[in-house]
């Protein structure tokens, strides 16, 4: 009776961790293949940094006007009306609509920035996504397990911050040509 009450308290603490593991080794693979098909041509190959910085700040610039004008249809165009959408009825939706728009406004810079380093070395970012998809995955579960073992909780976009960062230092390690 104890035994089978003890196997069901296992059961469901190591399928809570592997779901767990699970779900941060599926975030280190996206992050990984992103940042590795960034990182290995920047590395390998410095002349399309300015390519992918240069489309990257398009992105940006595109993105971002068109976030202005889609928040402008809500506050409106005058000082008075803009400072009433944040007090008045809209106050609840206008928070949310400008963080939406500072993490699109970031994700057209990373696009731009594949994108620009794509049409110079197709085969390097191949390569770095391939690398970067093993890099994150075990990253994100070794991050994971120290985190589960200090009892620390994070929030997902911090989580993910610093996956983003570990795979771009360790990718950087891996990738140099200088040894």
């Amino acid at each position: 009776m104890t035994l089978t009450i003890l196997q069901t308290i296992l059961t469901a603490v190591s399928a809570t961790l592997i779901d767990n593991l699970i779900a941060s080794a599926l975030t280190g693979v996206v992050i990984g293949v992103a940042v590795g098909a960034l990182v290995m041509p920047m590395v390998q190959d410095p002349d399309t940094m300015m390519r992918g910085i240069l489309l990257g700040v398009f992105g940006a610039l595109i993105m971002g006007i068109y976030q202005v004008f889609r928040i402008s249809q809500l506050t409106g165009s005058s000082m008075g009306s803009i400072l009433d959408a944040f007090q008045g009825s809209q106050q609840n939706v206008l928070g949310p609509m400008i963080l939406n728009a500072f993490f699109m406004i970031l994700l057209a810079i990373f696009i731009g920035m594949i994108l620009g380093v794509t049409t110079q070395v197709p085969d390097k970012v191949i390569k770095g996504g391939i690398i970067g998809l093993f890099v994150g995955a075990i990253l994100a579960v070794v991050l994971t397990l120290l985190l589960n073992w200090a009892k620390f909780a994070l929030s997902a976009v911090i989580f993910r911050i610093i996956v983003g960062v570990l795979i771009w230092g360790m990718m950087s390690s891996i990738v140099s040509k200088s040894a």
